[in-house]
């Protein structure tokens, strides 16, 4: 992946975006110490919009990492105000684009083997990019069509670069702005960077899935391809589909939203409560739908959490439906953590109004 600018101008950018927030809301702040609380409460929506859209304008430029970032805060309506999740919801969507002699080049490397010993055919352009990777099609030797991931050249130096610029970014903003559980962001951040970096945990990640839904009607995980596959290229098989919030087209397949969602929703409560594994990244492009011979099903890649265990979550599940009866408030629904679900959103928000999309699943 091409780096537009050096990782000394990327930290220059960031931290002078960093300034620019603190003082736009310290000004609104002192302001509104002499003007009073209407003044701040009329201006602050505008403050937050300005911002917002400074921090897009900034992660376009960085890409890398950044882009990554803004996909997770997009997300984080708890922590930050509304302007900046309309503003970065597009980050959803974008993302560079390795060029296809270092994807091929990275694939022959990975896998120890030319392109014509490994598939037959090979697009030349790939179907999605994200911040750490992008996807192609290709047909194996024998025929069968899959979906190849492969991480963008030099994305690991990157990644670690900017990651020492977000920390540094966090620790100034906190030092202005006591925002709650920011610290903790920036360390699941990190962790999940890390964890996406390594394509052989995600692969065991969706085997794993594969096989605790493999009674689940209508639920498909991509079978992995291992002879195609290692920390740097992910090769399973293909599933056409289209994205879970393409409502024009769930509607045109005659597909039932409400049982569409009750059925993502008692999956969710399936992996987390019966088996203490579950899918991470439920936004619209992992978890898709697709028609099959007159069926619909929902299939999914497989980013993954581990929960406690499936016999905790379950005795608090049990503890969780008493309570109506005793009028009492367990400390399970104080704090997510005790049940081993980190305290932190997952996916993206739902549309408002779309049943496909539950906020919180």
């Amino acid at each position: 992946m091409d780096t537009p600018i050096s990782n000394r101008k990327r930290a220059r950018r960031a931290y002078r975006l960093a300034n620019k927030l603190v003082f736009s809301y310290l000004s609104l702040w002192l302001a509104k110490k002499i003007f009073g609380k209407r003044y701040y409460e009329r201006r602050i929506t505008a403050v937050h919009t300005k911002n917002a859209g400074r921090v897009k304008k900034t992660i376009d430029e960085l890409r890398g990492l950044f882009i990554k970032v803004g996909q997770l805060i997009s997300s984080m309506s708890h922590i930050l105000p509304e302007p900046y999740m309309v503003a970065l919801e597009s980050m959803q969507d974008k993302a560079p684009v390795t060029p296809l002699p270092e994807t091929l080049a990275l694939i022959e490397t990975e896998l120890s083997s030319s392109i014509s010993s490994l598939f037959s055919e090979f697009d030349d352009t790939p179907i999605a990019s994200a911040s750490i990777g992008q996807v192609y099609k290709a047909t194996l030797l024998n025929g069968d069509r899959v979906a190849v991931k492969v991480q963008h050249a030099g994305i690991e130096a990157l990644a670690e670069a900017d990651l020492k610029i977000v920390q540094t970014l966090v620790k100034r903003i906190s030092w202005f702005f006591k925002i709650k559980g920011i610290e903790h962001v920036y360390g699941q951040i990190s962790l999940m960077i890390r964890e996406e970096l390594d394509y052989s945990q995600e692969a065991s990640s969706m085997q794993r899935i594969r096989e605790n839904l493999s009674s689940t009607e209508k639920i498909i995980i991509p079978e992995v391809i291992a002879t195609h596959s290692s920390k740097r290229i992910l090769t399973t098989r293909f599933q056409e589909g289209t994205k879970i919030n393409n409502i024009q087209q769930l509607d045109e397949w005659n597909i039932d939203r409400n049982e569409l969602a009750e059925r993502l929703i008692l999956t969710y409560c399936k992996m987390i409560l019966e088996h203490g594994f579950y899918h991470a990244d439920p936004h619209p492009a992992a978890a898709g739908h697709r028609r099959l011979r007159g069926q619909r099903r929902a299939g999914r890649r497989v980013a993954h959490r581990r929960a406690h265990g499936p016999d905790r979550l379950g005795r608090q599940a049990q503890h969780l439906n008493r309570v109506p009866a005793s009028g009492q408030t367990p400390a399970a629904y104080r704090s997510p953590d005790a049940q081993g679900i980190p305290a932190r959103p997952v996916g993206r928000r739902a549309p408002p109004g779309d049943p496909t999309c539950p906020e919180s699943i």
